[in-house]
């Protein structure tokens, strides 16, 4: 499968997203954790695509568990929870962790869909 059209998730949901905790589903081989967000009641909340299949006209949501069929709910690796959770907006638009700037976009990772964070 592709990547989406439009793969940069926005700053907005990303703002909302950062005020949630990490709830962990799996690990992948070498150990790292892969989960999604969690609310404050323990549910858990997926980045989800909802409208628009264009280059910058897609909006993007937060969806509760289960996701509607023909949506992609997006997995997170704990690393770029992390760069959302505890990174710093730049003037640029990027979020600045640990001194390296990052954005966040949506990729295809076989099996499913992925929220990763990628060098700005």
């Amino acid at each position: 499968m592709p990547d989406p059209p439009d793969p940069l998730i926005p700053l907005a949901v990303l703002t909302v997203a950062a005020r949630l905790g990490f709830l962990t589903f799996a690990y992948a081989a070498d150990g790292t954790a892969i989960g999604t967000f969690q609310d404050a009641n323990g549910a858990p909340l997926f980045l989800v695509p909802v409208s628009g299949g264009t280059c910058g006209a897609a909006a993007w949501s937060l969806l509760p568990a289960p996701v509607p069929h023909g949506f992609a709910g997006h997995l997170v690796m704990r690393a770029t929870y992390d760069v959302i959770h505890a990174g710093a907006l730049a003037a640029n638009g990027s979020l600045v962790y640990q001194g390296a700037a990052y954005r966040v976009r949506s990729l295809w990772n076989d099996p499913g869909h992925e929220a990763r964070a990628v060098l700005a």
